[in-house]
């Protein structure tokens, strides 16, 4: 009989159970992976929520689309400026590279909405609920998350220069890389701030 090829029978290979162009194990999850699956998040985001046709620029979402929901919505790169999501189901939506520039959110919520890259300059995101929220790389500058709660926030690599985040509750929140941190108002702020920042910070 053939022998078989001495890569199949490697103690290493055994060991992996892996063939060669397996391409060595996987990468483990990003935080904002893990967010969605704890969430319970479908796999990917949608163009066909409920009101993913009604919403854009200016619009005040629950006069078009009484629903008033968002879930798990495909919002990448898409020009939201000013558009007015208030009291909206946020819930695993995608708002990667997003134009949010001045867009309200008041009372919106949510588990693993992700905000990564998205430009959200005078973006007013007080009064949220949002779990493990994603602002990786976001521009954030001069924008209000006055009384939100968003416990696993990450602001990695993210600019909130000037940004009001008074009365935020930040459990776990990260900061790595994060830009204008000393120009972002913390006052009565609680949970993991930036190193180096107090509640008493009022820029």
């Amino acid at each position: 009989a053939t022998a078989a090829p001495s890569w199949l029978s490697s103690p290493m290979r055994v060991m992996n159970n892996k063939l060669p162009s397996s391409g060595g194990l996987l990468k483990p999850p990003t935080p904002a992976e893990k967010a969605r699956k704890l969430a319970g998040c479908p796999p990917a985001p949608v163009k066909t929520c409920p009101c993913c046709a009604s919403v854009g620029p200016g619009v005040e979402l629950a006069l078009v689309c009484p629903q008033n929901d968002l879930y798990n919505a495909d919002l990448r790169n898409a020009n939201l400026e000013g558009a007015i999501l208030k009291d909206v189901n946020l819930a695993c939506a995608v708002f990667d590279g997003a134009q949010l520039k001045g867009a309200e959110f008041k009372n919106a919520r949510g588990a693993a909405v992700s905000f990564r890259n998205a430009k959200m300059e005078n973006a007013q995101v007080g009064e949220t609920s949002f779990t493990s929220p994603d602002f990786t790389g976001a521009h954030i500058r001069a924008a209000s998350f006055e009384l939100t709660v968003s416990p696993g926030a990450i602001f990695d690599g993210a600019n909130i220069d000037g940004t009001d985040f008074k009365s935020a509750s930040l459990d776990r929140a990260s900061w790595k890389g994060t830009t204008g941190i000393m120009s972002a108002l913390f006052e009565m702020a609680t949970g993991a701030l930036p190193p180096g920042v107090s509640t008493a910070n009022t820029g």
